[in-house]
């Protein structure tokens, strides 16, 4: 997306409404800013539309660690790991919301280590070797536990108060 201006700023004829440098100061605004009004209202369907879906999500949090991604090259994608894989258990100690998967292996670099995984509603043990920094290349995260929309508008509200403490968030860190 450009603007007729900016390809032939020496050539602005007078006056021609298509050129954004005719337009006034309101005009110019209201042209610029409707990408940036459409971005966010596009976040908010999304989020609204996710809600819908998906459900809602709760405080609490399924056991184990949801994986989001797998390293290429690294010791869990070597040994099978995928993402939406579920880590339950690092040898036979349970993983919880609040747990780091890193603690439990930096104990064992270089020593082959047995995840309890599971993967499509099935439990497998998957063995695995952490690197020399007890890494084995996974993105981890709490799942939480969805619960039904309660009313056919709780998925709009959610999606305006998100957005709104997203925005706030946004410009705290920005002001730091």
């Amino acid at each position: 997306c450009a603007f007729l201006d900016d390809e032939n700023r020496a050539e602005i004829p007078a006056g021609d409404p298509r050129y954004i440098a005719n337009r006034k100061v309101w005009e110019r605004s209201v042209i610029i800013s409707g990408g940036v009004v459409m971005n966010a209202v596009t976040a908010y369907v999304v989020m609204a539309a996710s809600f819908f879906a998906l459900g809602v999500p709760t405080h609490t949090f399924h056991p184990g660690l949801r994986v989001g991604q797998v390293m290429a090259g690294m010791p869990a994608k070597l040994a099978g790991i995928q993402p939406l894989d579920t880590i339950l258990a690092v040898d036979g100690k349970p993983l919880a919301a609040d747990h780091s998967l890193q603690s439990l292996l930096k104990d064992h670099p270089e020593q082959p280590v047995t995840l309890s995984i599971r993967r499509g509603g099935r439990d497998q043990a998957v063995t695995v070797t952490p690197n020399a920094q007890g890494r084995i290349g996974v993105e981890v995260g709490p799942e939480p536990v969805m619960r039904p929309i309660r009313s056919g508008t709780e998925p709009f509200t959610l999606a305006g108060k998100t957005m709104v403490s997203s925005t706030r968030m946004l410009l705290q860190a920005l002001g730091m």
